[in-house]
């Protein structure tokens, strides 16, 4: 029964209650419950996607997981449900497949200028894909669960705008704050890293969410939050190494990296937090010498706003050893 189509359909977008309901997480078996979400998420109008971007209520760091959107609050009132069901899988998916396709022309779609009008705005999955997410990552940070929830989705969706996005779009403004729709996306995804750097504050002590093992940018045993620094850096890096992205929305990025290290400060472990940052972001070690990589990296750092840079100074002064320019200590 589950996989003929035209049920699956119909239960997934006329009863997504029920289809809940028929999905096991006692088996391996995702076909059912990957084909349902992957529907959800097809159609603009669907419970999911509604839902999602109306439970949007925030109780200090986490989002109110509203009974009244009756879908997200059966996968999110206890995060271990959505762990259960997999269901970063099919909802990352989605646009990954409308860009490596360009299933209905989407690569012109993140190519034009960001729409204005919310209700243009939540037309688009991605956008609705990245706010899905966060809402997932933050319900797994409050109930303390240690899995990342496959939050690397970001990153990968980060390298995919921009190789798919067309800069000869006639909307391209390299000057903009947001060069195109596609650049706009990007910035939500470093806003929602923030915010999961910004909920170690209201994680309980010991939370296996917020747990660093060590400092280092391996990920060993570590919970959430050494993740988000994991796929946070790996975005950055593909920033960075894009030639086609300017240096003024690296720029922007960065402040925005910069601003929530330096509120990590305030934290009682915050200097251990923020030394894994730097130890992710600066990426210098013997298997990863990438030196064009750290010179872009500086000559983006430069150009931050200078109250932040000077609150920053150990971030810069790591950052200068790791990567010297002509007449510094240590450049060879």
């Amino acid at each position: 029964m589950h996989t003929h189509e035209r049920l699956v359909e119909f239960i997934a977008l006329e009863r997504p209650l029920f289809a809940l309901k028929l999905m096991d997480t006692r088996t391996r078996d995702y076909d059912f419950s990957d084909r349902a979400f992957d529907l959800m998420m097809a159609h603009p109008q669907s419970q999911l996607r509604r839902e999602t971007l109306l439970n949007d209520t925030l109780d200090r760091c986490f989002f109110l997981i509203d009974p009244k959107n009756p879908l997200i609050y059966a996968l999110f009132s206890k995060a271990s449900v959505a762990e259960n069901l997999q269901v970063w899988r099919p909802v990352g998916n989605y646009p990954l497949r409308l860009l490596d396709r360009n299933i209905d022309n989407y690569r012109q779609a993140i190519s034009a200028r960001k729409p204005w009008e919310d209700q243009i705005l939540h037309q688009d999955p991605t956008y609705t894909m990245i706010f899905f997410f966060d809402i997932m990552v933050r319900s797994a940070m409050r109930d303390g669960l240690s899995f990342h929830m496959w939050l690397l989705y970001y990153d990968i969706l980060v390298d995919k705008l921009l190789r798919n996005m067309d800069r000869a779009h006639p909307d391209y403004d390299p000057n903009a704050e947001f060069p195109n729709f596609g650049y706009y996306l990007i910035y939500e995804v470093f806003q929602a890293y923030g915010e999961w750097l910004r909920a170690i504050e209201c994680c309980p002590e010991g939370s296996s969410a917020t747990r660093l093992k060590d400092t280092s940018s391996h990920t060993n045993d570590s919970g959430v939050v050494k993740w988000t620094m994991v796929s946070m850096s790996r975005s950055l890096r593909h920033l960075i190494k894009d030639p086609d992205t300017h240096e003024s929305f690296i720029t922007y990025v960065m402040e925005m990296i910069m601003h929530d290290y330096n509120q990590l400060a305030r934290l009682p472990n915050g200097a251990r937090y923020q030394e894994a940052i730097r130890n992710h972001l600066i990426e210098k070690d013997e298997f990863r010498p990438n030196e064009a990589y750290g010179a872009r990296l500086r000559d983006c750092y430069d150009q931050i706003d200078g109250p932040l840079k000077f609150d920053t100074s150990d971030f810069e002064e790591a950052l200068k050893a790791a990567y010297p320019r002509w007449g510094e200590p240590g450049f060879r």
